[in-house]
């Protein structure tokens, strides 16, 4: 998120905020002279299960639509910061250990990238009949 910040300010500096503070101006949206310059917006960006919120972004809101307008380089840095929304889709698979246990067979690119080692503790979360989380519990010390 510092990364964000940074390049928000950086772009900040660099121009005049299309809606300056104690201006109201013609909203696009339903055409009332109700759009004020705010510096509390927020924003919610879905990047697969996760949520990140930005927020004391600067626009503008409409008080009568309610209609929210980003400043461009509000737009630019949170563009430029947004990870990609998904990383990969992998296919694990489950086989039989010992007696009632299973074990699941990784991908190397999924013990690559997760940097999964045989001592690592995994937490799955069970979502329904489907659908589970896996996250890595705590990283060992080699």
């Amino acid at each position: 998120m510092e990364a964000v910040h940074e390049l928000r300010t950086r772009l900040m500096d660099d121009r005049p905020r299309a809606f300056p503070p104690g201006q109201t101006r013609e909203c696009p949206a339903c055409g009332n002279c109700a759009l004020e310059s705010r510096n509390d917006l927020i924003r919610e960006t879905i990047v697969g299960a996760m949520a990140l919120v930005h927020h004391h972004l600067h626009g503008a809101r409409c008080q009568h639509c309610g209609s929210e307008f980003l400043e461009a380089y509000e737009d630019l840095a949170l563009e430029e910061a947004r990870p990609e929304d998904r990383l990969a889709d992998y296919e694990a698979k489950v086989t039989n250990v010992s007696g009632r246990n299973l074990g699941t067979y990784w991908p190397k690119d999924v013990v690559r990238v997760m940097e999964l080692s045989n001592q690592d503790a995994l937490e799955v979360q069970i979502l329904d009949p489907d659908t589970m989380i896996v996250r890595r519990k705590g990283k060992t010390e080699e």
